[in-house]
């Protein structure tokens, strides 16, 4: 095994320095780099000079070939220079780029979305949000996180997003959404709320609906969570709707006069189901405010 190992490695020397000296006569393309894949685990740290010299001659045709050395095992260095080789060869030709992106194969996808980031501002959002519409979860919620990361996600850029099919998407959108005050957000999740019918498989969903808009709201939102929590007649034995469970909690969250008044008053009802959502709301605001959430 030690022999057949130390083979391949000489292979590799030998290859990588055959291409070297083919770099001065001409640019190098898909057919040049092919042979790279068979030994692509074996280019040593010696020859990484040699290999960023050697990607840095390719034509725009090879970034098919660079983006399927992605999905490989290799040490960082070598992923840092693909990574580096298919940014320059998409700055000379953007079409390379779409033509990956609508490849069929969904982890080749989400490893280039580390190479969108780097692209700059504008064209890096651009097509990390078109991806977020991608038919794969595992690729959107990748390009959601990595949206999310930057601090860039916009509440308008998400309002189809709060609604995916994904759990974990959804909580990514709803935890960015809650980072601060937001006019937007607020808007957006106040519409969301109102408009939308939710079966009881969203019960979850809606709670962490009403927590975000708790969070990123103001006293604007107030009429809508007084009308949630108190529009329904309480009768003993009443199962609480997750929307009124999570209108209560989101009035604690707010921390404000017009939501303490909405407590308070929903706190004196003659309806100990409403005084009891209350006293929980509360409890839950505070044990959340503990912990830090």
């Amino acid at each position: 095994m030690e022999c057949a190992s130390s083979s391949i490695a000489a292979g590799s020397r030998h290859l990588v320095g055959s291409l070297d000296r083919s770099l001065f006569r001409e640019n190098l393309d898909t057919a040049h780099l092919k042979p790279i894949e068979k030994i692509w685990n074996h280019v040593e740290e010696q020859q990484e000079d040699t290999f960023r010299r050697l990607v840095g001659h390719l034509c725009t045709p090879a970034v098919d070939t660079l983006a399927l050395l992605l999905l490989g095992q290799q040490p960082r260095y070598l992923h840092i220079i693909v990574e580096d080789a298919i940014i320059s060869l998409i700055l000379q030709d953007v079409h390379c780029l779409e033509s990956l992106l609508n490849s069929s194969d969904d982890r080749l996808v989400a490893r280039l979305i580390p190479v969108l980031s780097r692209l700059g501002e504008d064209r890096s959002m651009k097509y990390l949000m078109t991806l977020t519409r991608h038919s794969s979860a595992s690729v959107r919620r990748t390009a959601v996180r990595t949206i999310a990361q930057g601090n860039t996600l916009q509440a308008a850029q998400v309002s189809d997003l709060i609604d995916d099919p994904d759990a974990e998407i959804r909580r990514i959108v709803l935890k960015h959404l809650s980072r601060s005050r937001d006019r937007a957000a607020e808007d957006l999740l106040t519409a969301y709320l109102q408009k939308s019918k939710f079966t009881s498989a969203l019960d979850g969903h809606v709670m962490e609906c009403f927590k975000a808009l708790g969070k990123c709201g103001s006293s604007r939102c107030v009429p809508f969570l007084r009308e949630t929590l108190m529009h329904r007649k309480w009768m003993a034995g009443f199962r609480k709707s997750s929307d009124q469970q999570g209108a209560a909690i989101a009035l604690a969250a707010l921390q404000i006069p017009e939501s303490r008044q909405v407590l308070e008053e929903a706190g004196r009802s003659i309806h100990p189901g409403l005084r009891s959502l209350v006293r929980e709301a509360e409890q839950e605001f505070s044990r959340q405010s503990k912990e830090g959430k």
